[in-house]
């Protein structure tokens, strides 16, 4: 596949725990998220992924065995926080309710 690597800059496989340290955690941490895993990349795909294909995709994608597995990563998102959540996104972006900057 064009553009898909398997491997780091050296040609070696990736081990995902030095990816988390050297690559995502410092991200995190510069957005203040402190306690940022590999599991919670998984569980927000997940959650997130349900708006976009059924469970069976989910895991598939998620690579599960058991549909049981996989809804424990398939989070519902309450509408009053989702309108809360992106309330807040508006106020730190400075974006009215369609999207457009104020």
């Amino acid at each position: 596949m064009t553009g898909f690597s398997s491997g780091n800059e050296r040609g070696t496989p990736f081990r995902v725990g030095n990816f988390l340290r050297r690559n995502l955690k410092p991200v995190a941490l510069k957005a203040g998220i402190t306690d940022f895993t590999h599991r919670a990349t998984r569980r927000t795909c997940g959650t997130y992924f349900q708006r976009h294909g059924k469970a069976k995709d989910a895991q598939a994608h998620l690579r599960h065995s058991t549909l049981s597995m996989t809804g424990l990563y398939m989070k519902a998102i309450p509408e009053q926080i989702k309108a809360a959540v992106e309330s807040l996104h508006r106020e730190f972006f400075g974006e009215n309710e369609t999207g457009s900057v104020n």
